[in-house]
């Protein structure tokens, strides 16, 4: 097993961190990261907030049901499905084979998060960084109106990012056996 595969097998949501600012360096390569991975019919619908505001963290936090780690941590990525870029292109070139008439685009566009999201953690981690992924301000209206949303964009998820304040547990895993299913599902390997 190699150091990035053992680094993902290992990977723990961290919930306390230093008072230290990421550099910018850092911030860039793990958007690049990011950035890099793969897309739906090369869509790229996808943009990333780089939240490092204190005060708007705060408040994110609340709306978010008070995670103090989003407050704590010095850096926070707000992951945008932003489906806008090909409904403005689609009104432009007048293309309506891009026009956004169904959600296969949104869904795109949430695929694509959840893979940038992904390369973000493996980035950060390798880099000494801890992360907390975040959901919960998924299609939030109060955090969307603070983050001055487009149109056709909506939250895909978030990444709390800083410097671990200490080590915590990993989370328990279902079994190998129970996660694999070969060729079909089978109800009788996750019971």
């Amino acid at each position: 097993m190699n150091y990035t595969t053992k680094s993902i097998i290992n990977h723990r949501s961290i919930w306390n961190y230093l008072k230290k600012e990421v550099p910018v360096e850092m911030v860039d390569s793990i958007i690049e990261a990011a950035m890099a991975m793969p897309t739906p019919r090369a869509g790229q619908e996808l943009s990333v907030l780089v939240i490092k505001d204190d005060a708007m963290k705060l408040f994110l936090a609340s709306l978010s049901g008070d995670n103090n780690w989003l407050a704590q941590a010095p850096l926070f990525l707000m992951f945008v499905v932003d489906v806008s870029k090909s409904a403005n292109l689609s009104i432009k070139e007048d293309m309506a084979e891009i026009r956004n008439e169904d959600l296969t685009q949104i869904m795109h566009g949430t695929f694509e998060c959840g893979m940038a999201m992904g390369a973000a953690v493996v980035a950060a981690e390798s880099m000494g960084l801890g992360v907390v992924p975040m959901e919960s301000l998924i299609m939030h209206p109060e955090a969307a109106k603070l983050l001055n949303l487009a149109k056709f964009t909506f939250l895909g998820a978030g990444l709390v990012v800083g410097y671990p304040a200490g080590q915590t547990k990993q989370k328990p895993r279902v079994p190998l056996n129970a996660f694999i299913q070969n060729e079909t599902y089978q109800m009788n390997a996750v019971e």
